[in-house]
């Protein structure tokens, strides 16, 4: 399982770095219509083959307790979200503060 998540991992962050660079990179030798295209003929084609993936097709949930709190049980979990909360907070803030200053 360790293997699966260090692949699954190192692919999003392959996918995170290199697909902005050849967005890019087909806008500028290409057009920017190419590379709409090519982002969404990627994604398309990494969707068709994630849904017809044998585990994906045969996985079944297991039924389990409901819990009310479920993944927020754990209070490391609680304290996670609350700082996400606060990143996301501020990252959206800096975005609205960086329009407002570029603005007339």
């Amino acid at each position: 399982m360790r293997t699966t998540y260090t692949l699954d991992s190192s692919t999003q962050q392959i996918v995170y770095v290199a697909g902005p660079a050849l967005a890019v990179a087909t806008s500028a030798y290409i057009t920017p219509a190419a590379a709409l295209a090519l982002a969404a003929a990627a994604t398309l084609f990494g969707s068709l083959v994630f849904a017809t993936a044998r585990p994906a097709r045969t996985w079944r949930p297991v039924a389990r307790h409901r819990d009310p709190l479920g993944v927020l049980r754990p209070p490391a979990m609680r304290l996670l979200l609350v700082a996400l909360v606060f990143l996301g907070g501020t990252v959206g803030a800096l975005d609205v503060a960086g329009i407002a200053v570029a603005g007339p």
